[in-house]
């Protein structure tokens, strides 16, 4: 036996408050309540579009939720079956805040197996699996950027991590910068990942506060070979500044060193001949360098 209810304006009130149904109820419709205290352990089934919670807040686990989703044990997201099934894993999505102007970007963390996304060689053979986090257009569809990840050997991939490697080259050979005091314009780059080194300046601009490594050395032709790395123009506070003189004053001397800086965002650095001398060699083989990286 069950309860039919065909007309949309039909009620049924109980008189002791309460209403057992001792087998299935099937209702073709939509069914509306204020409030549910209890499901057997059958649980909530729906075969339409899910369930909707309009307000108040959903505890799994728990009595007393304090957000609008509150978890007490793990949360296990399976592989997203709409979105290259083979390859993504679970999946964690965050959207750009309502009041945000401008360009949205929604990110995303994912379990993902393959090779470029974790820096490795397009082989077909290849593929590893781990964590990414993915930049995306605020869209419903996966179309983003990797920002990093982290595959299961531990290596963590940071493709877009500021980096340069420069050197000084006069054209041909020769010393240039002789006079002292004088910024030594670095105009080759091997690598200038973020184009936060300049070529025209010299200048390593950061784009971040943080920690910073730099290491350059050089060579002059001269009995006194003297730089200075300097920020902003102006000499550290505790400079350790390489410097080597020889008593006959001829023949090459080549200089290095390196240093690890706390940088605030839009500092730059580079490199000076020093106080009471000038000259740097370049061409050929170069002999100089101006490397630096961020740390984190």
């Amino acid at each position: 036996m069950g309860i039919q209810i065909n007309g949309q304006n039909d009620t049924i009130t109980a008189i002791d408050g309460s209403i057992t149904v001792g087998t299935d109820l099937t209702v073709p419709g939509v069914l509306s309540y204020e409030d549910v205290t209890n499901v057997d352990s059958i649980g909530l089934v729906t075969a339409r579009s899910g369930i909707h919670v309009t307000g108040g807040s959903v505890g799994i686990g728990t009595d007393n939720p304090t957000e609008k989703l509150s978890v007490d044990g793990a949360i296990e997201s399976l592989s997203d079956g709409n979105n290259n099934p083979a390859a993504e894993g679970g999946q964690f999505v965050m959207r750009a805040p309502r009041t945000q102007t401008g360009t949205k970007y929604r990110y995303m963390i994912d379990n993902y197996w393959g090779e470029s996304s974790y820096g490795r060689a397009v082989s077909g053979n290849n593929e590893v699996s781990g964590i990414r986090i993915v930049r995306e257009d605020d869209a419903d569809q996966a179309n983003g950027t990797v920002l990093m990840s982290i595959a299961q050997d531990g290596i963590m991939y940071l493709p877009y991590q500021p980096a340069f490697d420069s050197v000084y080259d006069s054209g041909g050979g020769g010393i240039g910068y002789t006079s002292s005091n004088a910024e030594i314009v670095f105009n080759v780059t091997n690598n200038n990942r973020g184009n936060h080194f300049s070529t025209s300046t010299g200048r390593f601009t950061a784009p971040i506060t943080g920690t910073y490594f730099f290491s350059f050395g050089a060579m002059n032709q001269s009995d006194t070979t003297w730089y200075e790395l300097r920020v902003n123009g102006s000499l550290l506070t505790n400079p350790h500044n390489p410097y080597m003189s020889v008593q006959n004053g001829s023949g090459f001397r080549f200089v290095t060193s390196q240093y690890t800086l706390q940088l605030n965002d839009g500092d730059y650095v580079s490199v000076f001949t020093g106080g009471t001398s000038g000259g740097i060699y370049g061409g050929g083989n170069n002999h100089n360098h101006f490397v630096g990286y961020l740390i984190g």
